[in-house]
C-alpha cells in the first residue's frame, strides 16, 4: 500500500484500499474506485490549503479558476500533468458509456503513475516526503485474487491443514484452561475435548457462509452491470429472432434454441437479483450458474458449472452463426441479409458478455464466514477464511485487517 496516503487521512486511504482490491481482483470496477480516489483527494487538498470551490465533481472542481490557478501556480504542478489528469477523467466516464470489461496492466500502471506525479508537487509544497513511483508493486498485485479462486476447489484440504498449524495455539489455549481447572478442582474433566478434536466439531457444527469480496457499494456495482449485461442478452434476443425471421420468411430452429437460452437468461437474472452479500453456503448452491458439492464440514463448495447452462450456452453461441449461413443462402436482397448478420453477431457477443460478468459476479463469492460455539473458549465465534492468503482470521480482527470491505 502507498503508505506516504496516511498524511492526507482516513478517507483517502479507505478509496485507494477499495481501488486496490479492484486491482487485486482485475476488475473494470478500478476506473470508478480510481476516480473516487483521485476526487477525494483533490477535495482534500482543497479543503487543507483553503482553498474554495463550488462543484461536486472531480473534473468540474479541476477546471474551476481558482482551483487550477492553485495547482498550477502555487504548488508548481506541470501544466501536462494537469492536462494528463482531466484527460483520465474524461477517458474513465467514456468507460462508463462503453462498459469496458478488461482491466489491463498497462492501464494500472498508467492510471497510477499519473496519480502520483499528481501528488508529487504537492508533497513537496508540504515538505513531505514522498518515495519514487514503484510499478513494481503494482504489477506484482495486478490480478491476484483472481489467480487465487481457483483455491477454493480444495477448500476441505485447507481445513484440515488449518487443523494443524494451529494446533500449538489450541495447546496452549488449552494449557491456559487446564490451570484454571486445576487451581478450582483437584480433578480433571475427562470429557474435555482435546484440541483438534475442539475445532474440528467446530467446524462441522458451524453455520457456514459465503461473502461477497467487496464492500456494499462494490457489490452493487458489480450487481448492476450483471443485470444489464443479462438485460442486453434478452433485447438482443428478441432482435435478433425478430430480424432473422423477417428477412427469410420462416421460424428457423436455430432461432428456436436461440430463444431456449432466453429461458437460461431469465434463471440468471433471477439468481442476481436476489442475490444478497452475505449468502448460507447451502442456499448459494441453490440460486448459482455453478454446481456445489458438500465437503466432510458441510460445507457447499464449488466444483464447476452448472451442465445444462453450459450447454445450452454452446448450442446458442452455434446458432447465429448457422442463421447467418441460412440467411445468405436464401439470399433476398443485399441491406437485409447485412443486417440480419449483424444483429445475430450482435447477439453472439451479448452471450459472451453476459457469461463474462455473471460467472465474474458469482466468483465474487470466496470469503467464507463459520458462525458457532468455540468448544475451547466456550463462547460463540466467527472465523472468517481468507482465500487470499489461505488463513483464518477471528471475524473482529479481520475487520480490522481489510476495513475497506466493510465500509
Amino acid at each position: 500500500m502507498l503508505n506516504f496516503l496516511d498524511y492526507l487521512g482516513n478517507k483517502v486511504v479507505g478509496r485507494y484500499k477499495t481501488m486496490e482490491a479492484n486491482i487485486r481482483n482485475r476488475s473494470n470496477s478500478f476506473y470508478d474506485s480510481f476516480l473516487d480516489l483521485l476526487e477525494e483527494t483533490v477535495k482534500t487538498i482543497l479543503v487543507n490549503e483553503n482553498v474554495a470551490f463550488n462543484r461536486s465533481t472531480c473534473g468540474e472542481i479541476l477546471r474551476e479558476k481558482e482551483v487550477s490557478k492553485f495547482f498550477l501556480e502555487k504548488i508548481k504542478l506541470p501544466s501536462t500533468t494537469y492536462s494528463k489528469i482531466l484527460d483520465h477523467i474524461k477517458k474513465i466516464n467514456k468507460h462508463k458509456h462503453h462498459n469496458e470489461n478488461y482491466l489491463s496492466l498497462e492501464k494500472v500502471i498508467s492510471y497510477m503513475e499519473i496519480y502520483y506525479s499528481f501528488l508529487l508537487p504537492y508533497y513537496k509544497y508540504k515538505n513531505v516526503d514522498m518515495p519514487s513511483f514503484d510499478k513494481e508493486y503494482f504489477t506484482k498485485i495486478y490480478g491476484v485474487t483472481l489467480k487465487k479462486s481457483d483455491e477454493l476447489d480444495n477448500v476441505s484440504q485447507k481445513l484440515d491443514d488449518l487443523i494443524f498449524a494451529t494446533s500449538a495455539k489450541l495447546v496452549d489455549y488449552e494449557a491456559r484452561i487446564s490451570d484454571l481447572e486445576n487451581k478450582s478442582t483437584p480433578k480433571e474433566n475427562p470429557n474435555r475435548l482435546n484440541e483438534k478434536e475442539a475445532l474440528d466439531s467446530f467446524l462441522k457444527s458451524a453455520k457456514k457462509s459465503y461473502r461477497y469480496l467487496g464492500n456494499k457499494k462494490d457489490f452493487r456495482r458489480k450487481k448492476g452491470w450483471t443485470i444489464l449485461s443479462l438485460l442486453l442478452l434478452f433485447i438482443m434476443d428478441i432482435v435478433a429472432s425478430i430480424v432473422t425471421t423477417f428477412v427469410y420468411k420462416i421460424y428457423t430452429t436455430f432461432t428456436f434454441l436461440e430463444n431456449i437460452y432466453f429461458i437460461f437468461g431469465v434463471m440468471m437474472l433471477t439468481y442476481v437479483i436476489i442475490a444478497k452479500i452475505k449468502y448460507d453456503s447451502g442456499t448459494l448452491a441453490k440460486y448459482s450458474i455453478y454446481k456445489y458439492q458438500q465437503d466432510k464440514y458441510g460445507l457447499y463448495v464449488p466444483k464447476k458449472e452448472k451442465t445444462s447452462f453450459k450447454v445450452f450456452r454452446i448450442i446458442a453461441l452455434i446458432c447465429p452463426f448457422c442463421n447467418i449461413i441460412v440467411v445468405w443462402y436464401n439470399f433476398s436482397n443485399f441491406p437485409s441479409c447485412i443486417t440480419a448478420s449483424v444483429i445475430e453477431l450482435l447477439f453472439l457477443g451479448s452471450i459472451f458478455f453476459s457469461y463474462l460478468m455473471t460467472t465474474s459476479f458469482f466468483k465474487g463469492y470466496s470469503l467464507i464466514y463459520l458462525e458457532g460455539n468455540n468448544l475451547v473458549e466456550d463462547k460463540e465465534t466467527t472465523l472468517v477464511f481468507d482465500p487470499l492468503v489461505k488463513k483464518f482470521f477471528h471475524l473482529e480482527d479481520f475487520q480490522k485487517k481489510v476495513p475497506h470491505l466493510f465500509d
